[in-house]
């Protein structure tokens, strides 16, 4: 019966294998993150989470409410969450905050209510999101059994009412007692049908103030029979060191996986924890500067989780097959939104990624694919030139009534204002594409150029077919073809010809 429950925990989500970490795919997975307070900081995650995926970060763990004391998310909302993480190849792992600190177990209770009520969304996602019951429940310290009874209760609760994502729990004392778990993790993994429960260890400096403290705990959880990560850590945390060096340099050589906190808008005295001055990733603070550059750190250690090496299945199916542009147009690049959806609002900004234009050397139109409602409008924006967290519009508020919506980019109202084509494609190669609006669910986008079937089509002056074309492209290299998108140079004896295919 046991091995039966382990194969039904390990089909299409993640799991456990001793003290490691698998994805979907049976790949271990070292988790390198950041933490991200959704709960207040509502409609910043569409700046946070790509931004996550810049850094380097393979999983972002989002913290919501229940409704007891913070934001309660819908169940729409959070499938945007999760479509967006996904959009940028995230793993997603999501608690709930209202319960920090609690000893109360009525309180735990209600975060697992929670969980239940969001399990078809979950579900949906076991590939890609992990949970976390609870943010911290169980403040105080020296009373392992309660905190393990807890759980106890709680975990066979969620998994009886058929959620079956991984799950991660807290140790005690606000995070910061690991001797809960060293004590009675053991019992509280097994509470768990399906045999996928993490535990986890916030790292400040009551935990983490020296370097033995770190290696201490660090060698400690590797007694048990489960993985252990740490879901918190910062280099200084209320006015205190934190021996942070040591945690990316002993978690390293350990295989340990962790997640800094946190992005930004920490109060309290916690303001040392702020890794970014804003809700991207363009001014680094020196929290962000240790955990993001440091050794060991997660531009230097972080891997992508292997299930977005493949697209990832919609609920119906497989991501739809490419679509070809209008007639006498090509697709020189293009990017497939999650099944999920992405609904715009006034206040909720669509970011459509880089890559989408890297290959790109001329940009002609973009169309966008959408599903529409009444009175729906639209707006294209890049980023400025200095990367702020500000854009230049492209075009002002515009209808959208049909299935897809076009923006010639030569016809952008701002090119007036001294914006060339040009400076839009080396904008959105540089920071992607940025939807704005309302009314409307975007499923795809498409960068697209006039199609020119041979020479005569592309420029009169080289029609003279006399003398055979040699053609180089810009860096000096001859080819045959001309692909669609691309500059060349053209040569018919002494006539030379610059095309824009």
């Amino acid at each position: 019966m046991a091995v039966a429950a382990l194969a039904a925990s390990a089909e299409g989500s993640f799991s456990v294998s001793g003290r490691k970490i698998l994805d979907a795919g049976g790949n271990e997975f070292m988790m390198r993150g950041v933490n991200y307070s959704w709960c207040w900081q509502r409609g910043h995650e569409y700046s946070v989470i790509p931004a996550a995926k810049r850094i380097g970060a393979n999983i972002i763990r989002i913290q919501l409410g229940d409704g007891q004391q913070f934001y309660r998310p819908s169940a729409s909302e959070l499938e945007e969450l999760i479509a967006l993480c996904e959009q940028h190849r995230l793993v997603a792992m999501f608690n709930t905050h209202d319960e920090t600190g609690s000893d109360n177990v009525d309180d735990l209770r209600r975060a697992a209510a929670f969980w239940i009520d969001m399990k078809d969304v979950l579900n949906r996602h076991l590939s890609t999101v992990i949970v976390n019951i609870s943010n911290e429940w169980y403040g105080s310290w020296g009373n392992a059994d309660a905190w393990a009874d807890g759980y106890k209760t709680v975990i066979p609760m969620m998994r009886q009412a058929g959620l079956r994502n991984m799950l991660v729990v807290d140790c005690a004392g606000y995070g910061q007692w690991p001797r809960s778990m060293f004590l009675k993790g053991d019992e509280v993994a097994r509470a768990d049908e399906l045999h996928n429960t993490v535990l986890s260890m916030h790292l400040y400096q009551d935990a983490a103030g020296t370097d033995r403290d770190v290696r201490s705990h660090i060698d400690n959880a590797q007694s048990l029979s489960v993985p252990v990560i740490i879901g918190e850590f910062a280099y200084r945390h209320k006015g205190c060191d934190v021996a942070w060096q040591t945690i990316l340099d002993y978690s390293l050589e350990k295989r340990m996986g962790w997640l800094g906190w946190s992005w930004t808008g920490n109060g309290g005295g916690a303001e040392e924890c702020d890794m970014f001055a804003s809700y991207d990733d363009s001014q680094y603070l020196p929290n962000g500067t240790c955990i993001v550059k440091g050794r060991g750190g997660i531009a230097e250690t972080s891997e992508e989780c292997l299930v977005f090496s493949e697209p990832l299945p919609g609920p119906d199916g497989p991501d739809p097959e490419p679509i070809p542009g209008p007639d006498g147009w090509d697709v020189a690049g293009e990017h497939v939104l999650s099944p999920a959806g992405n609904p715009a609002g006034w206040n909720n900004v669509i970011e459509i990624p880089a890559t989408v234009f890297a290959s790109a050397t001329r940009a002609s139109m973009v169309r966008l694919h959408a599903d529409c409602d009444g009175g729906a409008e639209i707006q294209l924006a890049v980023k400025t030139a200095d990367e702020s967290a500000d854009w230049t519009q492209l075009n002002d508020y515009d209808r959208i009534d049909g299935p897809t919506y076009d923006l010639a980019v030569e016809d952008v109202p701002r090119l007036s204002e001294g914006m060339h084509p040009d400076t839009f494609l080396e904008r959105a190669k540089a920071r992607g594409l940025y939807v704005k609006g309302r009314g409307f669910r975007l499923n795809r986008v498409q960068l697209l150029n006039p199609r020119t079937d041979d020479l005569t089509g592309i420029a009169s002056d080289i029609a003279d077919d006399t003398e055979p074309a040699i053609i180089h492209d810009l860096q000096g290299r001859r080819v045959e073809h001309m692909q669609p998108g691309g500059i060349y140079i053209v040569r018919r004896g002494a006539r030379v010809t610059k095309v824009v295919r």
